[in-house]
């Protein structure tokens, strides 16, 4: 069965080419540009991830911590991921304070944000649910190797 993942920027050519890539490796992706929908996405579907942009509909908002928060209250934990333009230390905390298993800095390659996904849900599946998730050093597989 294919991984699932939710895809919330208010950038469309991010959000494309964010789905495009999570599509080209098999995932089912549902994508959208709000919190508002994103938190009506989470109620209905279950997860492997959730990839969320921090500021979402402008430079004041930070709809990506609501997202955060709904997705880290989902009794099947997924991969939480913010990305931001703005990583700076109290917003790359409150990310992970909420739930986030990684607060990335954008622009990123893809295959280092499918890397990191894929680690987590391995660790995910092990079944040590009890322990707190430690991302460890990131080593990438580029695409094609």
């Amino acid at each position: 069965m294919a991984r699932r993942i939710l895809i919330v920027d208010d950038e469309p050519a991010i959000r494309f080419a964010v789905t495009e890539y999570f599509i080209a490796y098999g995932y089912r992706v549902d994508a959208t540009e709000d919190a508002t929908s994103a938190l009506q996405l989470l109620k209905r579907h279950v997860y492997d991830a959730v990839i969320a942009d921090l500021r979402l509909g402008g430079a004041k908002e930070f709809g990506g911590l609501d997202v955060i928060d709904a997705a880290y209250a989902l009794a099947k934990r997924p991969c939480i991921v913010m990305l931001s333009a703005d990583n700076s230390p109290a917003l790359v905390a409150a990310a992970k304070r909420r739930g986030a298993n990684f607060a990335l800095h954008k622009p990123l390659p893809l295959y280092e944000l499918k890397g990191r996904i894929s680690e987590f849900l391995v660790w995910r599946e092990s079944g040590r649910l009890e322990e707190d998730y430690e991302p460890g050093q990131f080593s990438p597989t580029l695409p094609g190797g």
